[in-house]
């Protein structure tokens, strides 16, 4: 037996995530047109941008690096003590430490770039 209903779940899904986007666009094109027409100067739109994903190859090397290594040391330890208990810490704990690193260098470089 075809369940017609569930062919509508996606299509309603879909319907909605446009209905979302679409509304979220012509709200916010309306109001610029608004502010336009008061004579207020476009450059608000485009202010000062900051953007947050500027390092992302430098964070997702850091973890990278810390995954690979939290691995290797997983490995020599599962190895080690026979036991494959000793495989998922050491990952995430030098994934994290790694990307504490990958922090203080990137504020690091911030400030150096701010003077």
């Amino acid at each position: 037996m075809i369940h017609i209903a569930g062919m509508f779940i996606p299509f309603t899904f879909f319907l909605l995530v446009f209905g979302i986007a679409f509304t979220f666009l012509r709200t916010r094109s309306k109001e610029r047109l608004a502010l336009i027409d008061k004579g207020i100067d476009a450059s608000v739109f485009y202010g000062v941008k900051k953007n947050k994903l500027a390092y992302w190859t430098l964070r997702f090397g850091a973890l990278m690096l810390g995954f690979g290594i939290g691995l290797l040391v997983g490995f020599v330890m599962a190895d080690a003590y026979n036991d494959d208990m000793y495989m998922a810490p050491p990952i995430f704990i030098f994934s994290g430490l790694f990307w504490i690193i990958e922090f203080l260098v990137e504020r690091k470089i911030i400030q150096k770039d701010n003077k």
